[in-house]
């Protein structure tokens, strides 16, 4: 059952890093890196409203110099009105925002966003379209002496790639390219933190993979702090040193992606990593019965009404066979209905006394395709017991 950095600035080893709209481009060498001095930032029990709305409740999170965290959550829950806090787009209502052990927002203070030494890039881009691509760069270099902006604005162009794009516009590029340009002009001025609204959700899945892999690169190698926004738990274990998730403004867990996957405080953050069967049981003295068979308990009272879980996964599928009892077999099943999906299958299975089909994810021909009773195990700690509604 389931209960409840080195951030020194060196520089990497050189290294080509690819990434591309199509196979070719490269995202230039990267001991070129500029190297930020990464800042840490802290929500302080911040809330915010709109009007009698509330949309953050009292949340606190703390980043460390040099971290990638994502903001994690469904539409509605919040994490872009944090991410506005933290670029100073929003006030908040209660509470406070740090940057390194300062106040810049909440109770009498505000720290313009031009001041606060953060980089921002939008899910649109928000590119000038009137601008060409090193004009794009340069709009944030405006206080630097005009010949080392450009200097620095073709060298963080030639970071990402697009160095050989300088001259043209914004509608004359792809959207990964698009991309790259918006993450060059952000990185540009050597933010302390970086802050990332759904950066690559409008970009195709094949090409999403490559812009994100070659960001995160240049992430690293300049050593600057980030908060990545996402809705995507893949996206977020994918990039983050720690995962903030997020339900109706308020903070659900926070914490590395694998303590939150493999530890999930309740039923709705084992949700938004994972499919999951969901069966409602009820305690007695020690454990549960489950469709697929009991599971030991501990520290729930006999007679409470259960949750309890288990991901597709982490079910065993096996011919059954005949003159063996549910104890050394397992719980007897019937395949009523199979999915092929490349490397894996999905199957839906009845197991006696459970009116729904139980799901199943195996690997593709590990099940022969004329089986239809099987045998349905499990490890007791992969099954999730949550108090109901809670």
């Amino acid at each position: 059952m389931t209960s409840q950095r080195d951030n020194g600035d060196r520089r990497a080893a050189p290294r080509t890093i690819s990434l591309a709209d199509g196979a070719g481009a490269h995202w230039g060498r990267r001991n070129t890196a500029g190297v930020a001095i990464a800042s840490s930032m802290l929500f302080d029990r911040v809330s915010h409203s709109y009007g009698n709305d509330p949309v953050l409740e009292d949340v606190t999170i703390r980043v460390e110099p040099g971290e990638v965290l994502c903001l994690l959550g469904p539409s509605g829950s919040g994490k872009s009105t944090l991410l506005r806090m933290a670029a100073g787009l929003e006030q908040p209502t209660s509470g406070r925002v740090w940057i390194d052990h300062r106040p810049v927002a909440g109770e009498g203070v505000f720290i313009p966003p031009e001041k606060r030494g953060v980089g921002l890039v939008f899910q649109d881009f928000a590119l000038f379209p009137h601008l060409t691509i090193l004009e794009n760069v340069l709009f944030g270099l405006a206080e630097m002496e005009a010949g080392l902006a450009r200097e620095q604005a073709r060298h963080m162009l030639s970071r990402v790639g697009m160095e050989t794009h300088a001259g043209m516009y914004p509608h004359q590029l792809s959207g990964g390219e698009q991309q790259r340009v918006a993450l060059a002009r952000a990185m540009a001025p050597r933010p302390a933190i970086l802050l990332m609204d759904e950066p690559f959700s409008g970009l195709d899945a094949r090409l999403r993979d490559s812009v994100r892999e070659g960001t995160m690169g240049l992430l690293r190698d300049s050593r600057s702090t980030a908060i990545i926004v996402t809705h995507d738990p893949e996206e977020a274990l994918r990039v983050g040193d720690h995962i903030a998730l997020m339900r109706a403004g308020k903070l659900v867990q926070h914490g590395t992606g694998e303590e939150i996957y493999q530890n999930p405080i309740n039923l709705f953050a084992a949700r938004f990593f994972s499919e999951l069967n969901v069966f409602n049981c009820k305690a007695s003295q020690g454990h549960t019965e489950t469709p697929l068979g009991p599971v030991p308990l501990h520290d729930i009272a006999a007679g409470e009404q259960l949750a309890c879980c288990i991901r597709l996964q982490d079910i065993d599928v096996k011919p059954w066979k005949p003159g063996k009892t549910a104890t050394t077999n397992g719980m007897r099943g019937r395949v009523y209905r199979r999915r092929y999906i490349g490397i894996a299958e999905l199957l839906e299975v009845f197991v006696e006394g459970h009116d729904e089909p139980v799901r199943i994810r195996i690997r593709s021909g590990v099940l022969p395709a004329e089986i239809t009773d099987v045998a349905l195990s499990f490890k007791p700690e992969a099954m999730m017991v949550y108090l109901r509604n809670s």
